[in-house]
């Protein structure tokens, strides 16, 4: 039984908007808002490709369907060229689906889901942007969206995209989600920085949270006098945005040559404290120290740097869980 567009975008979760277009459906993290902006004011033509990808969209629905079978294409999202699905039946994974090679690479994939009834959430890729073109289901089965969340929005760069997570339920920021029991919007982009043109105007989604996690590309690329004015710009438009959401600034994570290029950049422990002063007088921003949150050891980046990889997203985003759950109501 196939199921309708209508019924997929009932059961998808993380996406501001879907779209059908010649039989296929697509799947947008950012609104409509955000990509004109993207599109028009972009630092880099590849972010446009990046705001495409669908770091946190999932299915999450309940079903007594013994198999489920989706199909449809993907393309660049991020500059990574794999791609994975996870699949979830209650909160086991029993499936990871994708390849090494994503270019121009359609999927069609069949997962066994068992007896009886169950929750079954699907994790989208964060490297790649979907075309969806068909679900399917047993015939006469039923498929039912899985009561709404609490919404969190998360902003941030390749950190908080998922780079470079195999598994996307093990990003941090999906940890992070699922750990926290919301509906996770996911903003990054690799390369980003404080972007204040993100928010121009409030989402038509109404946060209860919201995390934000720039500062790493900030001290590695932007002059200071700019990280400080479009960090400072940022924070206040974000706070006076969304007075009755909880904010969560984390300062940059370990990376492993921030110490080697100090002398180039200055100190890389200054982004945070301007982050902790520039948050100081905002009632509803609370900072977080993202040295805390993942080990200083090469062994958990994928890249020996900068990038965790799946056992430094998994101790990244308890961690982080752990320094939320005092603020959570």
């Amino acid at each position: 039984m196939q199921l309708s567009f209508d019924k997929i975008r009932q059961i998808t979760r993380g996406a501001a908007f879907t779209e059908v277009k010649d039989e296929k459906m697509y799947f947008y993290r950012f609104s409509k808002l955000q990509l004109k902006a993207y599109r028009e004011q972009t630092r880099s033509a590849d972010f446009v490709r990046k705001s495409l990808a669908t770091s946190g969209v999932r299915f999450e629905f309940t079903t007594n369907s013994k198999t489920l079978s989706f199909s449809g294409n993907v393309s660049i999202g991020s500059s990574r060229k794999f791609f994975y699905f996870d699949v979830y039946v209650g909160n086991a994974l029993c499936a990871h689906l994708g390849a090494e090679n994503l270019d121009g690479c359609d999927f069609n994939y069949t997962v066994e889901l068992g007896e009886g009834c169950k929750d079954v959430r699907v994790y989208f890729p964060w490297s790649a942007s979907v075309e969806l073109s068909s679900v399917e289901v047993d015939d006469n089965s039923t498929v039912a969206p899985m009561p709404k969340k609490p919404k969190l929005i998360a902003f941030g760069d390749s950190i908080t995209q998922g780079y470079d997570a195999l598994y996307p339920s093990l990003s941090y920021a999906s940890i992070l989600a699922d750990r926290m029991g919301v509906e996770i919007f996911n903003k990054a982009i690799g390369g980003e920085m404080f972007c204040p043109y993100l928010l121009e105007k409030a989402e038509p989604i109404d946060p209860d949270y919201i995390t934000v996690a720039y500062g790493t590309n900030d001290w590695s690329k932007a002059k200071k006098e700019v990280f400080e004015a479009d960090c400072k710009e940022f924070y206040e438009k974000l706070s006076a945005l969304y007075p009755n959401a909880k904010i969560f600034a984390i300062t940059p994570i370990w990376r492993g040559d921030y110490i080697i290029r100090a002398e180039d950049r200055g100190e890389f422990k200054e982004v945070a404290k301007y982050i902790e002063k520039v948050c100081e007088p905002l009632a509803n921003v609370t900072v977080i120290d993202g040295f805390d949150l993942t080990p200083e050891l090469p062994e958990f980046y994928s890249d020996k740097r900068l990038h965790p990889n799946d056992i430094g997203f998994l101790i990244q985003g308890n961690n982080l869980y752990e320094k939320i759950r005092k603020h959570l109501d």
